[in-house]
Order: C-alpha cells, then structure tokens, then sequence
C-alpha cells in the first residue's frame, strides 16, 4: 500500500509543473503543446554555464547537439535547451517529418561560444587567451593542424574545422569528416588560432557574407536535400524571419585535442 502511495505521489510530482499549471513532461516526449512544459535534456542537467565576456559563453558538461539556433546570447539553461531542441520544434511548427540529417558533433563535454563580432581593431586574440589559459592548454607544446570543410553547412552546422592535437594524439572518431594537414600555420596554438579566425572571416562565408553564401552553396539542392526543418527554420533562402551569421566555436577534447571551427549562426527578429 504504503509503496503504491510513493509511486503516486513520485508521478505526480514528475508530471507537474506545480504552481504555473503546466504539465511537466520528459524532454523526448515534449510536443510544443500549450499546457505542457519540458524537463531539461539529460544532457544539460549539470550544465555549468561560464561568461567569460559579453558575447562569449563556457558551457561545461554540456552534452547535446549543437544547432544553428545555439548562440553566445543564450546565456540560461532553458535558453540553451530551447535552441537544442529547435529541429523538432521546426519540424513539428512546419509539419516536416523527423530530422533525417543530424548535426555533425564537433564537440565533446566543453563548449566555447562566440558572437565574432571581430574587426581590423578588434581581433579574437584576448578571447582565445581566455580560453585556452581556463582550459589549462599552453603554447609550451608542439602541436599538429588538420582541418575539415563541408559542402552542408547547414544541416551539418559548420563551415570549417580546425583541429590541433599535441603529442600521439588520438585518431578522430567521427569518421564523416575528412581532415587534411594544415601546414604554414603560426608556431603557436594560439597564433594558429588566430590565423584561423583571419582566415575564416576572408572566405566567401566570412564577415558579412554568410547569406549570400548560403544561397550560392544550396543554389542547385533539391527539394528533398531541402526538407531539413533547418531550412523551414531560417526560412531559406529569403530569411525574413532573422539573419544569418558566421560565429566561432570551440571545444577541448582531451588533455592531447581540441577543435576551433566556424559556423553559421541564426539570430532570430
């Protein structure tokens, strides 16, 4: 008896949301139904969330995909779970069927994210010293380059991809990306790091150009390479619902790797 009261009462608590009314739901189960409000993910309930400055956020034991809608701006647990979330709300909102191409995980428990707003006087320098000095990474070391590009940008949510290992260094897992040598680089990992942001900002998906870009790059995809709810989502190609940017992010994979990439980035009207 006394067991069938506990059960009771654990499921009452696990679905409602107490005061407000609504009824809290798991986070696989959430539909975007009014009444209704999601737990967080599993892999966000010991995010530890880190400002590092205005415009660039630290998210450690973070474990979920990252999509285009996931900025420096969102700076809350329920923010950064909204835009985890955001492909099945685009595809529920659009009535698309589920998400048939997921984000490529650059990514491990860490992540740096950046609004880039770099210029000529304002260069990524004093970010990227913050971050590899809170990572505990240090130029004393030598180190190899590699980089990966996509012809998916977006369901893929990158551009380009530095990748830096110091010592053995481990074989990437993700075997979707083809990584290639990177030479010529600075004899630094930070001056590495920087070149790659300068270098970045130059390309035709650079400062100012991300749209114009992505229209050229999908220019000839057809309509079923067009039903990832991202496209519904930033209503391609005329994006009148918001802007498209291209933004830097970061992630330390172990004490041997870590991974600098850009990406295209949604700021919502």
């Amino acid at each position: 008896m006394w067991k069938w009261i506990a059960k009771l009462l654990k499921f009452n608590q696990d679905t409602s949301a107490g005061a407000s009314g609504e009824i809290l739901v798991s986070d696989e189960d959430y539909d975007f139904m009014v009444g209704t409000k999601p737990k967080l993910p599993d892999g966000l309930r010991d995010l530890k969330i880190a400002e590092l400055r205005p415009g660039l956020l630290l998210l450690e034991d973070f474990d979920a995909d990252l999509t285009v809608d996931q900025k420096a701006w969102d700076r809350t647990v329920q923010d950064i779970a909204t835009a985890t979330r955001i492909y099945r709300w685009a595809s529920s909102y659009h009535n698309l069927a589920p998400v048939n191409h997921s984000p490529v995980r650059l990514h491990g428990d860490n992540l740096l994210l950046s609004d880039s707003h770099y210029s000529e006087t304002h260069g990524p320098e004093t970010d990227l010293s913050m971050w590899l000095e809170r990572m505990g990474w240090t130029d004393d070391r030598s180190f190899d380059v590699q980089q990966a590009n996509t012809e998916k940008p977006l369901e893929d949510g990158f551009f380009s991809c530095l990748r830096i290992t110091v010592g053995k260094g481990t074989d990437p897992s993700d075997t979707l990306l083809a990584w290639k040598p990177s030479s010529g680089h600075s004899p630094s990992i930070h001056g590495a790091l920087v070149e790659f942001v300068q270098q970045e900002l130059s390309q035709p998906w650079g400062r100012g150009k991300c749209e114009e870009y992505l229209r050229a790059c999908y220019r000839t995809a057809t309509s079923v390479q067009l039903t990832h709810p991202v496209f519904a989502l930033i209503d391609f190609p005329v994006f009148d619902m918001g802007m498209l940017s291209t933004t830097f992010a970061g992630a330390v994979l172990s004490r041997q790797e870590l991974r600098f990439w850009s990406r295209p980035t949604y700021f919502h009207k």
